[in-house]
């Protein structure tokens, strides 16, 4: 009973921790998302997805700081505040939009859906097309309401023939 009775702490402290400033967060969310033309649900599944909504979330292995797991190249590219994306929700969705807009502006006009799984891989060759960048694309599509991973556009052929002739050196 003592062990059930912990539990409920437990996960009633994490409800409230995660509840706690969730307005203010939502609200940077939508002002930041709609300011850049992205969709809102867009950027809360990948906030859902990278750190679960936890604002101080820290990956050791990966480097990866705050809300939207800001990746220690962009911190280095763009001159981030670590401290700052790990403790300001807004800077952080701010910075976080910035990087997704970037990639979306790169490869959306070929990749279709799969351009967000440059937001978790980074701009190595073939990414979208790794089990890692496809799986993340679906994980966020499937986090998004009413909204379907629709995959590689047609147009996408045309890149794989370029992907095949860098690789290959054709």
């Amino acid at each position: 009973m003592k062990g059930i009775t912990i539990l409920l702490y437990a996960l009633l402290f994490l409800y409230a921790v995660e509840s706690f400033g969730g307005d203010k967060i939502d609200h940077s969310i939508n002002q930041i998302s709609k300011a850049n033309g992205i969709d809102p649900e867009l950027v809360r599944a990948i906030i859902r997805v990278e750190s679960g909504f936890k604002i101080g979330a820290y990956n050791k292995k990966t480097r990866d700081y705050g809300l939207m797991q800001i990746n220690i190249t962009h911190i280095n590219r763009l001159r981030l505040s670590k401290r700052r994306l790990l403790r300001d929700a807004h800077y952080n969705i701010q910075n976080g939009v910035k990087i997704l807009v970037w990639f979306r502006d790169q490869y959306e006009h070929r990749l279709g859906s799969a351009w967000v799984a440059r937001y978790n891989c980074g701009t190595y060759t073939g990414c979208e097309l790794s089990p890692r960048g496809l799986g993340y694309s679906k994980r966020v599509y499937a986090a998004v309401p009413g909204v379907p991973f629709r995959g590689l556009s047609t147009s996408y052929t045309i890149g794989v023939k370029d992907l095949v002739s860098q690789v290959f050196k054709i």
